[in-house]
């Protein structure tokens, strides 16, 4: 999403920063929130802007930290071919993620409360990686809690349909859900698109905040 397709509704609010990093993730600093402006990617915005206002309404008194991480279709399945989430990725998805945080924490008395999840579409496109979508997701939710600790909550979109193996990956994401404490999951598949039939319209991104927030509301009370 564009500047453009900000929104009517949207105020900005002095309370809801955004980490603004260097380009090697080391470093950086905290913006009040401007969508398309400083959010990830660079003139783009995201289910960050209406998470953030649900949040904020929910607890007022509280400022909001984001840190937004988005590099676009990667799964959790390492695969030495693509950018991935998997940890034996050196220097990929997660680490690049770890390296924002580190440099961001230092710079606020804040802590990781909730990891918003939404990919695992390319996951989808192999049998194989989908059937190992359960165990390599519990490995990434595991590194983090042992990372940001344990009350870490994870909030997690299921992928839609595009993908032939995609009812693989959903079952798999749910039954890890079933399994695991602190996670909650979330139904996409009636999203709007656009034309291209895969990335959400405007009305189906702002959707994706709700539902988002609506997860997180939706876990255990110690936040």
């Amino acid at each position: 999403m564009n500047p453009n397709t900000v929104p009517a509704t949207w105020k900005p609010d002095p309370e809801v920063r955004i980490w603004v990093g260097s380009p090697e993730r080391r470093s950086g600093q905290w913006e009040v929130y401007r969508p398309g402006g400083n959010s990830a990617p660079r003139g783009q915005w995201g289910p960050e802007l209406q998470l953030s206002v649900r949040l904020r309404y929910d607890a007022p008194s509280t400022r909001l930290f984001i840190i937004k991480h988005a590099p676009g279709q990667t799964g959790a399945a390492f695969d030495p071919l693509e950018n991935d989430w998997s940890p034996r990725s050196g220097g990929e998805a997660w680490d690049r993620l770890q390296g924002m945080v580190l440099a961001a924490l230092k710079t606020c008395d804040g802590r990781v409360d909730t990891i918003f999840w939404m990919g695992n579409h390319s996951d989808g496109m192999s049998h194989e990686k989908a059937d190992r979508v359960g165990a390599n997701m519990k490995a990434l939710i595991d590194l983090s809690r042992s990372k940001w600790g344990t009350q870490v909550n994870w909030v997690i979109g299921l992928p839609d349909d595009t993908a032939p193996y995609a009812p693989i990956v959903q079952r798999e994401l749910r039954a890890l859900a079933t399994s695991e404490p602190r996670i909650a999951t979330f139904e996409t598949a009636d999203y709007e698109t656009q034309e291209d039939g895969l990335h959400y319209s405007a009305r189906s991104v702002k959707r994706l905040g709700d539902d988002f927030f609506d997860g997180w509301k939706a876990l255990p009370s110690e936040k």
